[in-house]
């Protein structure tokens, strides 16, 4: 396993940010503005992370994403504890990120690694998505905000 920071964007990376969130303008918007880093296995790269420094000592989750084959044995977890040592190391207290209100599996992923609900943008995904977005038969409407202490 090894993690490389400011990969070049390709056609893989792009379709797996596109996987956590399906507005390709934002994406690249995200991409282009912030800091990545790609878990890669064996040569293959197999998740994504897009980071925006709010201060100096707090950072954004923009966008993290598992290869699905990866999802659920523990790669997500090994590769954000990776990025939660690389933060504190760079000086970084607190690490935010945003998952909509039908993100079920993202939702109890974040919390199961110690981030806690901070607060709720209401109609955020119904404000800036031009198209619905339903996950898990559920109607994605509100950005939930979780922050975690590095």
């Amino acid at each position: 396993m090894r993690i490389i920071k400011n990969y070049s964007l390709n056609e893989e990376v792009l379709n797996l940010l596109l996987q956590a969130n399906p507005d390709k303008g934002k994406v690249l918007n995200e991409y282009n503005q912030s800091t990545n880093y790609i878990f890669m296995n064996n040569n293959k790269v197999i998740g994504v992370i897009l980071l925006d420094a709010i201060s100096n000592e707090n950072v954004e989750i923009l966008n993290l994403s598992i290869k699905e084959d990866y999802q659920g044995k523990g790669y997500g977890k090994k590769f954000l504890n990776t990025i939660f040592n690389i933060l504190e190391n760079e000086g970084y207290k607190k690490i935010q990120v945003g998952t909509g209100n039908s993100s079920l599996r993202p939702l109890a992923f974040y919390q199961k690694l110690g981030f806690r609900i901070i607060s709720i943008k209401k109609n955020y995904f119904i404000d800036n998505y031009t198209e619905d977005i339903y996950e898990n038969t559920i109607q994605c409407v509100d950005l939930l905000m979780l922050e975690k202490n590095i």
